[in-house]
């Protein structure tokens, strides 16, 4: 090989061995591969003069209008979200914390610095960042903070986290929205509280967060906005603050059956105290032998308000009664657990 090829390749091998090792030592925490999205941009002027805040209604907040916004929410009515994120988009924004934080993105360097970068095995995949992040949404009232509730990453499609700068979120008695979860949350925590009627000051704040892969991860607020909470004298009757199903059953003895339901329910010998019953279905369901077709039982599916310690919730159940071949057994027994969910001891007054 002539002497002349040799030398060069000799100082570039030495040279890229020395650069090699000067990243490991400047590494520090990290690096990524973060390229840039295309977002959507700005939805609207509006949007472009409110960037990181958040804004309120009691309806629908759609981008371009601003027409029903609201200073003031009474506890127990709907209320819904709009939250303004810069131009660049979520997950462009969403890069920029993870550099200051003191990743380094290398998709902006070279292709010889970036293999140089990736050899050392420390970078995390951009693509890898954007799946796992979800939002954290924060309340406080009157200066403290009252409850923090995750938006989870299986909630947020791709596309929402790699272009939008815009999205809102809503709760309302009646329908499921986006974010339904989180503001019921709210509410129900504000609900308990200790504090009086009147008016009183609510701060709501957005954090993008990854909770393990590819890295943990909690940015800095990317959108925050306030209104004033009216809270006046509990109404049980209030689907949002006590979102139980109506009673059902179409088929006399109702006491009767809820008794039952509750005698069925201690026999589990739970922590819980039943304090009531609501049927949810309307008649008996009944159940038949999966070849035979023979009928085996009957059921209905009840939910029971009960207490544990401090707290009150309530959950689904179904109750069966066996069928002996010439009638259903007198008693109930318990057999299907749904989700439980926590309330305030108000709605059981």
């Amino acid at each position: 090989m002539n002497k002349k090829i040799v030398l060069i390749l000799v100082i570039i091998l030495g040279a890229t061995q020395t650069n090699f090792a000067q990243i490991k030592g400047l590494l520090g925490k990290g690096c990524f591969s973060g390229k840039e999205y295309k977002s959507n941009g700005y939805s609207s002027d509006y949007h472009k003069e409110h960037v990181g805040e958040i804004i309120f209604s009691n309806k629908t907040i759609l981008q371009n209008d601003q027409s029903n916004l609201i200073t003031t929410y009474n506890l127990g009515d709907d209320l819904h979200l709009r939250l303004f994120f810069p131009e660049e988009g979520i997950a462009n924004t969403v890069f920029g914390m993870f550099e200051e934080d003191g990743l380094k993105n290398i998709s902006k360097l070279s292709f010889v610095k970036r293999k140089l970068y990736e050899k050392t095995g420390k970078c995390l995949d951009g693509e890898d960042i954007i799946d796992g992040l979800a939002f954290k949404v924060q309340f406080y009232i009157n200066g403290k903070k009252l409850v923090a509730a995750l938006i989870s990453k299986s909630e947020l499609e791709e596309e929402d986290k790699q272009k939008y700068t815009t999205f809102r979120l809503g709760m309302s008695s009646k329908e499921r929205y986006f974010g339904d979860g989180v503001l019921k949350l709210f509410s129900k925590e504000v609900s308990k509280l200790p504090i009086s009627n009147g008016v009183h000051d609510v701060k709501v704040e957005l954090i993008p967060i990854i909770q393990h892969y590819p890295k943990e991860f909690e940015g800095s607020v990317m959108a925050s906005g306030t209104f004033k909470v009216k809270i006046s004298d509990f109404d049980a009757a209030n689907k949002t603050l006590c979102p139980f199903p109506n009673n059902k059953w179409e088929q006399g003895e109702q006491e009767e059956l809820e008794a039952k339901v509750i005698k069925a329910f201690k026999k589990k010998g739970w922590k819980e105290t039943p304090q009531r019953a609501i049927i949810s279905t309307s008649n008996w369901i009944i159940s038949r032998h999966e070849k035979t077709g023979v009928i085996v039982a009957r059921f209905i599916e009840a939910f029971v308000l009960s207490t544990r310690d401090d707290e009150c919730i309530y959950q689904s159940f179904n109750f069966y009664q066996d069928y002996d071949g010439s009638g259903f057994q007198e008693n109930l027994y318990l057999s299907g657990v749904g989700s439980q969910y926590s309330v305030s001891c108000k709605c059981l007054k």
